[in-house]
């Protein structure tokens, strides 16, 4: 999937640990499941919605995934379940409400913004969105300028990087 606004109260699923799902320079509105395994390939991906992999392998990076409201379970993860053999970096994960846990399952976080609640691997800081409703970064988001190297464009086609180095997450700052 490539450079698509894919708007669906459905779910995107891998049925079988042979399948492979890849996602560049999208907007997702939808959540993402892969119980059996299966690889993820997601990058510069602006996914309002969830993530479960727990026996999933592969990588997101440069992507900002999003969740509004409480969940039923503060101590669930609510915007990524997934196991060791995901990797997600250079990325911003953030569940909506005070308390909520935003990453589960082990898989390994690196140059990431991660909360509201700490993930080890990632900085726990508000990443500044513009809005709620609006997942684009504000002009003073600690994201600015903290990767050394990344994709040219950002999640809708904008040049990377427009500063010192690169934004992390899907939105590069204008």
């Amino acid at each position: 999937i490539e450079e698509c606004d894919f708007d669906s109260g459905d779910t995107i699923a891998l049925d079988s640990p042979s399948d492979t799902l890849a996602i560049s320079r999208s907007t997702i509105r939808a959540g993402i499941m892969a119980f059996s395994g299966g690889e993820l390939q997601i990058s510069n991906v602006m996914l309002i919605g969830s993530i479960s992999a727990p026996n999933a392998t592969g990588t997101i990076r440069f992507s900002t995934l999003v969740t509004s409201g409480p969940g039923v379970n503060p101590s669930d993860p609510r915007v990524i379940k997934c196991g060791p053999s995901l990797t997600v970096r250079d990325s911003i994960i953030w569940a909506g409400g005070p308390a909520e846990v935003p990453v589960g399952g082990g898989c390994v976080v690196a140059n990431s913004i991660a909360g509201p609640t700490a993930v080890l691997g990632a900085l726990s800081a508000d990443p500044q969105f513009v809005s709620f409703s609006d997942f684009h970064l504000s002009t003073n988001s600690p994201a600015r300028d903290l990767a050394a190297s990344g994709p040219d464009v950002d999640f809708e086609g904008d040049p990377r990087p427009n500063g010192s180095a690169f934004d992390i997450g899907a939105d590069e700052i204008d």
